[in-house]
């Protein structure tokens, strides 16, 4: 069925270029609804950190609506979706790239010309975009690793004017993943968006410096690594009212012990609702969804509602592009 492959991409890319509905937050719901974010997209097929549109696809049907997605810039300075421009990275990856190309950013072009893994396509701030326009309920968080102020402020007036340009709505479900408290004042200067993440990975905060930080900036949630995960840290924060994301997490027996100290949320590369919260509105759409893809290809009625009928409760009305999602499953996934 691989030998598909090029058709079914093809025609989701043309698609992606067709008239589509403006999106707003209100059709997706509060986004610390969503309890697992897709790290780096979401793992497919084994791999993690390939922040590609396939990866995208596979894990939104797999009951995904938060995303994190990886961005660095370019040599001409434009965002692409990779999660760094060391050599290490580009031999997993971009294989195919020139060898005097693999030690740091290339351009954009160079970049989406490379394959992630010789099959996947490469992500940048405009198909990013086009994913958001087309799944309006579907969130991304924005890793973007650098904290120096001339970075952040070209980075961040990138996301901001690309995404007014294409639909001025697409930046309330566009949640910044910063990690200062100087650099969320610099974003907000930029741009005052309706939702952040305050990620501590690159500080040294403790945590009565965290906790007295949350509390004083009115920081709505916080995003942390597994190891900072204390249930002191856990606790102070939780008596704020503040929810807590940890990172990365791929074991149900560690998300398990997490949760039992107050943990909201987990970044993962593999796990899905239906393995974490079995009982959960999101676990019922993926099985849901997942049923209408496994409809035999001759059954024209799969997935539609007829005269008289109401849709399955918490089941969205499968898009073609949702469609066409299952088929990029039954390429990479079986």
């Amino acid at each position: 069925m691989k030998k598909h492959l090029t058709g079914v991409l093809a025609l989701l890319l043309t698609l992606s270029l067709l008239p589509i509905q403006h999106a707003s937050a209100k059709e997706a719901g509060p986004w610390t609804d969503q309890t697992l974010i897709a790290h780096a997209m979401g793992g497919i097929s084994g791999e993690t950190l390939t922040n590609s549109y396939e990866a995208f696809l596979i894990n939104y049907e797999k009951g995904h609506r938060l995303f994190e997605v990886d961005l660095n810039l370019t040599s001409d300075g434009q965002l692409a979706a990779r999660h760094d421009w060391l050599r290490y990275l580009s031999d997993r990856l971009q294989p195919t790239l020139p060898d005097n190309l693999k030690d740091g950013p290339v351009t954009l072009a160079e970049f989406k010309r490379h394959k992630i893994l010789n099959k996947y396509t490469p992500l940048d701030l405009d198909l990013l975009l086009q994913l958001l326009e087309q799944y309006p309920d579907a969130y991304l968080v924005t890793d973007t690793k650098s904290e120096d102020p001339q970075v952040v402020q070209k980075q961040f007036q990138l996301i901001v004017q690309k995404a007014k340009a294409v639909n001025p709505a697409l930046l309330e479900r566009i949640v910044p993943e910063l990690y200062e408290i100087d650099m969320i004042n610099q974003v907000k200067q930029i741009y005052d968006f309706p939702n952040y993440l305050f990620s501590i990975y690159m500080t040294s905060y403790s945590e009565k410096e965290i906790i007295s930080l949350v509390k004083k900036n009115n920081i709505k949630a916080v995003a942390m690594p597994v190891e900072r995960a204390t249930s002191t840290m856990i606790g102070g924060l939780s008596n704020l009212g503040v929810p807590v994301y940890v990172h990365t997490v791929n074991e149900l027996k560690e998300i398990k012990k997490l949760k039992k100290i107050g943990v909201h949320g987990f970044y993962t590369d593999f796990l899905t609702y239906r393995e974490v919260a079995p009982d959960s509105a999101a676990a019922k759409t993926q099985t849901a969804v997942k049923a209408a893809s496994a409809a035999p290809a001759g059954d024209q009625t799969s997935g539609v509602v007829q005269a008289g009928e109401k849709p399955a409760a918490g089941a969205p009305k499968e898009t073609l592009m949702q469609k066409l999602a299952s088929l990029v499953i039954q390429v990479f996934e079986k």
